[in-house]
């Protein structure tokens, strides 16, 4: 779920942890690359290439709260 009023999850075409409607999602489908026409599709972070741009690959990593490097 999200606080935005629309389906973001239907709207951007993947599950993710959604807050304001956008920000990143790992979970959708590769556009190859730059989609300058089409608004937050694809594998994408907004801090990182933006929402025009598809990443190729995404990968989380999950550690314990108690794990110190």
């Amino acid at each position: 779920n999200d606080r935005h009023s629309d389906s973001c999850a239907q709207t951007y075409n993947g599950a993710w942890w959604y807050n304001s409607c956008h920000d990143s999602n790992l979970n959708g489908g590769y556009l190859h690359g730059p989609h300058p026409n089409i608004y937050a599709a694809g594998v994408n972070w907004n801090t990182f290439r933006g929402i025009y741009y598809s990443l190729k690959m995404s990968e989380m990593k999950i550690r314990p709260v108690w794990f110190k490097p």
